[in-house]
């Protein structure tokens, strides 16, 4: 399709141009490069992932459900 640059996938057996053709590309809206300069800014070691939450042991029940002993199951 014209709209999609490197996109060289089907095009109906009749078409006799590329799909959207006519159509003039976009331009990235303001929204977009606002996000890419937030996600940029948000790449600091204070907000990065800590641990698995499979660690969190919590002392209610059902407590921590990844340290139960495996029940065997008879036939």
């Amino acid at each position: 399709s014209a709209n999609i640059p490197g996109y060289t996938g089907k095009v109906h057996f009749t078409a006799t141009h590329p799909t959207n053709s006519n159509i003039p590309s976009t331009t990235p809206s303001p929204d977009s490069e606002m996000n890419r300069i937030l996600r940029q800014e948000m790449k600091v070691d204070c907000f990065r992932h800590q641990a698995p939450m499979s660690r969190i042991v919590t002392t209610v029940k059902p407590y921590n459900p990844f340290r139960k002993e495996k029940k065997t199951l008879e036939y």
